[in-house]
């Protein structure tokens, strides 16, 4: 052997035993990210440009947002549920009709095409099983602008709703995921393109980041859904992130949570039963504002917030709650995480609210590099409303929402407005048999106190209109989310709703 050639061959028999001792044992690990964070770039300059400059399209597909109308076309990407359980919300913005061609690919590969026609100023229900059977994920296109998708999904046991996207990404982000007992999480990875994608799934734990094996170099066929089965390789963890990257290719990615009935008591009440599907965020955020909670029996709120970067992060959180002079105002936190990590706030830490009382909970990272940010909710008995329900937060204000409809006939429905600076003006119109209609707001509810929130009871103003689609407009921008619970106790959801490019600002 040449001179040397031991200490060669030492060397790589020492990166050989590491390599496999980290497969094996698949050690948490708080270095190593084997994807790149992108360029952090502040909610801010994301806004005016949402659709029109390079860093207003990265940011712009951090949530769904509606096109502005006369866009030459809209695409949207729904899924993540069974087929059976999916129906597929087509909300026209636009007095004109608009024609929507609905592509779908469920699990077992098989594709159909539907064409619809939207009226204006209307919603139609598309249920998707013209698709088949197996797991959705659906390409929703239409010319000219003003067509809005989501998804609302019905099981025996609870009824709920799911973002859909406007954009593929090369990451996705979870902050959450739970495989305890009672719980089952899956992963599903929608490939809208022709060209082959091979993904890599990284997880997020209190203790630090881990690669297993099975989740690395996946393959995820042009125009197919792929099912990452997470309590395979990730048993009997809550509080469990999950970052999606690509090495080649772009994807779709939502996260289903199925809960039995038998997992841990975490609100008071029973355990959760009933399905939960998030679509995941495509960049991590220095500023963000989560959909609206509320705390009391058999209603359990967390907080969930990790933190996918190289670097430790300290994220302090405000709370906004209605009329803080008769509630009171909560003092913010402080949550330092380390690299890799993920945090969850328990409905016990949040009780500096008191009960019964809405509230919003943003973020802003004062040091080290973005987060990810969800709001987890169960209901049980006694709260009025049962199921779980996760979202991402909001990653921008804007002066213009669309609210879609949600749940159908819901016995809650509340509407949550934040002002995230100046006091603003509230107008709200209802979309109803093809027109727009002004409605006059309760005392009290017309306007929002700066940086404060307001609870508008949107149950009474659409007493006389079930289903339908409410259009928020402001003065100054707010973020917006509804507060709803299903008919006979079926559902519990706290969503989003969509803002309008060109009124957007920071969260």
């Amino acid at each position: 052997m040449r001179p040397g050639s031991w200490l060669r061959f030492a060397v790589i028999a020492m990166f050989i035993v590491v390599g496999v001792t980290a497969i094996l044992f698949d050690r948490p690990s708080t270095v190593r990210t084997p994807y790149r964070i992108p360029d952090q770039v502040d909610a801010a300059q994301i806004g005016a440009a949402a659709f029109g400059s390079p860093d207003g399209e990265a940011l712009g597909r951090s949530m769904p947002i509606a096109a502005p109308l006369g866009t030459a076309s809209t695409t949207w990407f729904c899924g993540g549920a069974d087929v059976a359980s999916t129906t597929i919300v087509l909300t026209n913005r636009s007095s004109e009709a608009r024609t929507a061609t609905i592509r779908t690919v469920v699990s077992e590969s098989t594709t159909a095409s539907r064409q619809v026609e939207v009226p204006g100023h209307s919603t139609l229900d598309v249920p998707a099983g013209f698709a088949g059977k197996g797991t959705l994920a659906a390409t929703v296109e239409s010319r000219n602008g003003g067509v809005v998708a989501t998804q609302r999904i019905a099981t025996a046991d609870t009824a709920t709703t799911a973002a859909c996207a406007v954009s593929s990404s090369a990451s996705w982000f979870f902050a959450g995921g739970d495989t305890q007992r009672g719980a089952a999480e899956k992963l599903v990875l929608f490939n809208p393109f022709d060209d082959l994608a091979t993904a890599d799934v990284t997880f997020l734990t209190p203790d630090g980041f881990r690669h297993p094996q099975e989740t690395q170099g996946l393959a995820v066929p042009g125009r197919s859904v792929v099912v990452v089965d997470v309590g395979a390789v990730q048993n009997r963890r809550s509080g469990l992130g999950a970052v999606v990257t690509t090495r080649a290719g772009r994807l779709v990615a939502w996260r289903t949570e199925t809960f039995d009935g038998t997992g841990p008591n975490i609100g008071g009440g029973n355990p959760p039963k009933g399905v939960s599907v998030a679509l995941g965020s495509t960049v991590p955020l220095t500023r963000f504002a989560l959909p609206t909670a509320v705390t009391g029996d058999g209603v359990a709120p967390r907080v969930v917030i990790a933190n996918p970067g190289a670097t430790a992060s300290t994220v302090q959180l405000s709370f906004a709650v209605d009329n803080p002079g008769q509630n009171g105002q909560p003092p913010p936190m402080s949550i330092e995480l380390m690299s890799g990590a993920v945090e969850v706030l328990a409905p016990s830490d949040l009780r500096q609210v008191a009960a019964g009382v809405p509230f919003t909970v943003s973020g802003r990272v004062v040091h080290g590099g973005a987060v990810v940010a969800e709001l987890w909710f169960d209901g049980s008995a006694p709260a009025k409303g049962h199921g779980s329900f996760a979202a991402p937060g909001s990653s921008f204000g804007a002066t213009s929402w669309v609210v879609p409809v949600g749940l159908q006939l819901p016995t809650i429905d509340q509407l949550g407005v934040r002002a995230t600076g100046s006091a603003a003006t509230l107008r709200i119109s209802l979309m109803v048999d093809g027109s727009v209609r002004p409605v006059v707001l309760p005392p009290g509810t017309g306007s929002v106190a700066a940086r404060g929130r307001v609870t508008i009871d949107l149950a009474a103003l659409l007493a006389k209109h079930p289903g339908a689609t409410v259009v928020l407009d402001a003065s100054q921008p707010v973020t917006v989310s509804r507060l709803q619970t299903g008919p006979n106790e079926r559902g519990i959801v706290s969503t989003p709703a969509v803002p309008v490019a060109g009124t957007l600002s920071a969260p």
